[in-house]
């Protein structure tokens, strides 16, 4: 097979990693800035910024302090710059020729989408959900969509055997809601089971949970959030609400059955996956295939195919030109449901 054509590099293209924080945010920009330096390794930088990058990610990606910072009063017209959306858009630089990006990394930033838009700057997104739910107008296609990975570390160990028997133990998401905890706690109580709330926890403790857990709960996920999918990888089952990022079956492939309309339906859901764990597992099998797909050799793959539609569309002002058009969100969720049909993958 033919080696694709080398990425079509800008000047220089920084990544900002913005704040120093052992998050998702934060080490997906990593990987971004990592991906980017491999197939422009004379024109990447990081962002320079108050706050060093978190010492965590110089452990799990040893090539990272090779990456030089560049200070933003370097940045000059035909520079590009990726920005997290809790940094916004950055109008001064885009009206001086400086092509700013911002990563959705979160369905919170969608109110300032088409701000960001008006004001000059372009978008990016992790994942499927929000490169349609934009809130601005427009749909992101494929070659703006940047997906993040789980931590090669992370990953490693969920693939390794298990040490011990699973417990009958259910993992919240740190931003749970209270309604949600609840509802968990009464089903607890009621079929003998454990709940814990995943917070202010190490990584080799939450890793320890996630090996034991049989279910994994995420009711409101704003984004692809690594505790779940790492808690699929490490073979839990995820119970997760029919809003936002968990209803969409490219972002998260799991049976139907598992997306739930209220949390009262959370003890009927706990009740099945704990009565048959096996056949519940198996069914996650399309989840554990994604993201074990997702790595950083696809990450470069979507980051080069960035860079040539960048370079392709750099000297267009107007979004529209770039971008496609808006769709129904129930038009999309047909469009999804019957892709995964004619895959096999749609599981009720």
């Amino acid at each position: 097979m033919p080696r694709p054509p080398p990425a079509p590099c800008p000047p220089k293209i920084a990544v900002d990693p913005t704040v120093s924080a052992d998050t998702g945010g934060p080490e997906a920009l990593v990987q971004l800035a990592l991906a980017l330096a491999a197939l422009c390794p004379n024109s990447t930088y990081a962002l320079a910024r108050p706050t060093p990058i978190h010492p965590r990610f110089y452990a799990e990606y040893p090539r990272l302090a090779a990456l030089r910072a560049l200070p933003p009063s370097a940045l000059r017209p035909g520079d590009v710059v990726v920005a997290p959306d809790v940094a916004y858009c950055n109008a001064k630089l885009a009206a001086r020729g400086v092509h700013w990006y911002v990563w959705l990394l979160s369905s919170r930033a969608r109110p300032y989408n088409w701000r960001s838009l008006q004001r000059g700057c372009r978008l990016l997104s992790h994942n499927h959900h929000l490169a349609h739910d934009t809130l601005a107008g427009v749909s992101l296609q494929p070659h703006w969509v940047l997906h993040p990975y789980v931590s090669p570390s992370i990953a490693a160990a969920c693939a390794a055997p298990p040490r011990a028997a699973r417990r009958r133990l259910v993992l919240l998401d740190s931003d749970t809601p209270d309604r949600v905890e609840a509802e968990v706690e009464a089903a607890c109580c009621l079929l003998g089971c454990e709940s814990v709330r995943v917070h202010n926890y190490t990584r080799a403790k939450v890793l320890e949970l996630q090996r034991a857990a049989m279910i994994v709960v995420d009711w409101s996920m704003i984004g692809s959030e690594r505790m779940p999918i790492e808690g699929v990888l490490c073979g839990a089952v995820l119970l997760t609400g029919a809003h936002l990022c968990g209803q969409d079956l490219d972002d998260f492939p799991i049976p139907r059955r598992n997306v739930l309309r209220h949390p009262s339906n959370l003890t009927a859901a706990i009740r099945r996956v704990l009565s048959d764990f096996a056949a519940e597992q198996r069914a996650q099998a399309w989840m554990r295939r994604k993201y074990m797909e997702i790595n950083a050799r696809s990450l470069r793959r979507e980051a080069a195919a960035f860079l040539a539609a960048h370079a392709a569309s750099a000297h267009e002002r107007r979004y529209k030109s770039f971008y496609a058009p808006a769709e129904s969100r129930s038009a999309l969720m047909e469009a999804m449901v019957a892709a995964a049909k004619r895959d096999g993958t749609y599981i009720e």
